[in-house]
């Protein structure tokens, strides 16, 4: 993947919040960051494909979403899809002295959908 890549899943680390995230291949593989030792690149991995898998399978039955968030009880997943199929996942505390910070998440989002396929 390219340094554009590299710098987004940096920044994406930099949001208040933000415990790890990934950018998703259309092979499932997934580049990843994790700001959390408990969330290890090994605990992350099967993570990073049931999200690709379920936003696949959602579209397979005329679900498709350009972005999903799963709530749980300590947690909130974020995923976004880019038009190549591409995908930007972030996963997010809801037990933080930094609460999440939506807005610059959104700037995320939206710099995630204006990269170009590289």
């Amino acid at each position: 993947m390219s340094a554009a890549h590299n710098n987004l899943l940096d920044a994406a680390l930099a949001v208040a919040g933000v415990q790890a995230a990934a950018i998703i291949e259309l092979n499932r593989h997934a580049l990843a960051r994790s700001n959390v030792a408990e969330l290890s690149e090994t605990e992350l991995a099967p993570v990073w494909r049931h999200v690709a898998d379920t936003m696949e399978v959602s579209a397979h039955h005329r679900l498709s979403a350009l972005q999903m968030r799963w709530i749980f009880d300590g947690a909130l997943v974020y995923c976004l899809r880019r038009g190549d199929g591409r995908l930007l996942a972030v996963i997010v505390t809801r037990e933080s002295d930094r609460p999440f910070d939506a807005q610059a998440a959104e700037q995320l989002f939206d710099e995630f959908r204006q990269m170009r396929s590289a």
